[in-house]
């Protein structure tokens, strides 16, 4: 498939280790993916990409997701964009706000595997313009057997404390 023709999944979280794991398993099963580190970014990048589907985490710096949420929603040029929550609230108040306020799902991060984020993201764009047919072996393959090599994050990660005894 054209990297043009590959329907765009905009990913708003601030952790940027999900971000690359998203980005991904998103790319193996044909997705083009657009991040986003926090709310802010993430209204800007929606507007000047258009992408197919939002996924939106909640708590972030700068702007929440429930915030973002609904200035997209408010938005003339975004407000058509399908967005599902991918957060770890998973309190009832948080789903039931999301979706009155206009999400078409809510996807609790430690219970949801990257695989299950991509059948979320074909679900909801199965029979519009953005749908794609399984990828079969793709969409399962183990990492190992990539050959791509993840990339390095751009900053250092802390040392670990040692434990205490």
């Amino acid at each position: 498939m054209d990297d043009q023709q590959k329907p765009t999944v905009l990913v708003i979280e601030d952790d940027e280790l999900l971000c690359q794991m998203y980005e991904r398993k998103l790319n193996i099963n044909g997705y083009d993916v657009e991040i986003a580190l926090n709310g802010i970014q993430g209204l800007t990048k929606a507007k000047l990409v258009k992408p197919a589907i939002i996924l939106l985490d909640i708590m972030m710096p700068l702007k929440d997701g429930m915030t973002t949420l609904e200035e997209l929603k408010a938005d003339e040029t975004t407000k058509d964009i399908p967005v599902v929550m991918l957060t770890n609230l998973s309190g009832h108040e948080y789903i039931e706000k999301a979706l009155e306020m206009g999400a078409l799902g809510y996807l609790i991060k430690s219970n949801s595997d990257p695989g299950e984020v991509v059948q979320k993201v074909r679900s909801v764009l199965a029979g519009t313009k953005y749908s794609l047919p399984q990828q079969g072996d793709a969409a399962e393959a183990p990492v190992a057997t990539q050959t791509t090599p993840m990339p390095e994050p751009e900053v250092p990660m802390p040392p670990i404390p040692p434990v205490a005894s």
